[in-house]
């Protein structure tokens, strides 16, 4: 009998979603394996009951009937059902894996956000001499993107360049949003 992994994310970062299910798929067809992909469409920052109801598609498949669980952790826009889905794992002792986020009894895989962005920022002084910055990132209580705003004060204050706090832009992941946020900073 072919073995059964569930995957589950949020589908708006479609791009990043087709890296890790194209790499999944690939693996999964040398191995004979059924890889089942449950994507939501929740919209970051809305708690409504649109963006309940969306993610009530990771309520559908009983976790017993696979063989593992990959959670796109860090594609969802709300963490705080990461609780659901790990006691949905004891209780069926499927293995699994989450990335970004940990939670106890599951392998965790993490990026190291800070080497790249350590990297961009000293390119960006030492090629560019960019001493005075406005920084983008995600939502501010996102744990990855503060890790990697914070590689970038990090750099620009070990060079005596801080940057200021009204240069920092808290966006949503969304490219309308960002935009919208980095022309309202413009016109200040």
């Amino acid at each position: 009998m072919r073995k059964r992994i569930a995957v589950f994310a949020n589908a708006w970062g479609s791009e990043y979603l087709h890296e890790i299910v194209c790499g999944l798929f690939a693996q999964a067809k040398d191995n004979d394996v059924d890889i089942c992909v449950f994507a939501e469409f929740s919209a970051y920052g809305d708690k409504d009951r649109k963006n309940k109801s969306e993610v009530n598609i990771f309520t559908l498949p009983r976790f017993s009937e696979f063989d593992g669980v990959v959670i796109l952790a860090n594609s969802f826009n709300d963490t705080e059902d990461l609780g659901w889905f790990q006691s949905q794992i004891q209780e069926s002792k499927v293995p699994a894996v989450c990335l970004e986020y940990e939670m106890p009894g599951v392998v965790t895989i993490r990026s190291n956000n800070g080497i790249g962005m350590r990297d961009l920022a000293e390119h960006m002084l030492t090629q560019h001499q960019a001493e005075n910055i406005v920084i983008i990132g995600g939502p501010q209580s996102h744990m990855e993107s503060e890790e990697r705003i914070d590689a970038i004060l990090q750099v620009y204050a070990e060079h005596n360049h801080p940057v200021k706090p009204e240069h920092i832009i808290h966006g949503d992941w969304a490219k309308n949003y960002t935009v919208y946020l980095f022309d309202q900073w413009l016109s200040s």
